[in-house]
């Protein structure tokens, strides 16, 4: 849905549909279904490379990555709890 990068960050907004292995001796793998297609699954990640000790501001080798998420269903009342992890990101804590 979104891709965007500021603050040394990039940032993904999406939504994806999992494909899983049904359970073994399910009513599906039964029938011969080997898969089984979940609800749309919403997700918000956060992805950075941390800086290098003493380098400034230069990128590191420690990748970072806070990902968030709910079925689709479920999105519209998280959302808001959502903008505000994504929006905190970065912020240090109030001394």
């Amino acid at each position: 849905l979104a891709a965007t990068s500021k603050n040394n960050a990039y940032y993904f907004d999406y939504v994806a549909s999992p494909v899983v292995p049904t359970t073994p001796g399910s009513s599906e793998a039964k029938a011969g279904q080997m898969t089984m297609k979940l609800p749309p699954q919403h997700f918000r990640t956060i992805f950075t490379l941390l800086p290098l000790k003493n380098a400034g501001a230069s990128a590191g080798l420690t990748l970072l990555t806070i990902t968030m998420q709910t079925t689709e269903e479920k999105y519209g009342d998280l959302k808001g709890l959502f903008d505000e992890i994504v929006d905190s990101y970065g912020k240090s804590p109030a001394s």
